[in-house]
């Protein structure tokens, strides 16, 4: 069994992050649902809302889902412009940044 707190105390997590809806499904997906039956606190923050071509699609909605199913404990939808985001590097890593000083259990 993974032990989910630290030498001092402090619980572990993870914070999967995905481009697009799907994408931390699909690629760590099985993982995902073995840490969050070991008790692992998990955030997912997903970059885009993946609508370049899927423009009639909630895919944030389906992912949320999807995302649920596997034990993720929270989901933190961004709007980064799809097919875009070498352009955005510098807001996305602020915005990780905020992610963990701000949203992450602190225990």
């Amino acid at each position: 069994m993974l032990n989910s707190t630290t030498s001092s105390g402090k619980r572990t997590g993870i914070l999967a992050i995905g481009a697009h809806p799907d994408d931390i499904e699909l690629g760590c997906g099985a993982s995902l649902s073995y840490y969050s039956n070991e008790k692992v606190y998990i955030i997912s923050v997903v970059m885009t809302p993946g609508c370049c071509g899927a423009e009639y699609i909630d895919c944030h909605k389906e992912s949320q889902e999807a995302l649920n199913m596997l034990g993720c404990n929270k989901l933190i939808p961004l709007n980064f412009e799809d097919t875009r985001l070498y352009l955005q590097i510098k807001e996305m890593i602020s915005s990780l940044e905020y992610i963990i000083e701000n949203e992450t259990p602190q225990d």
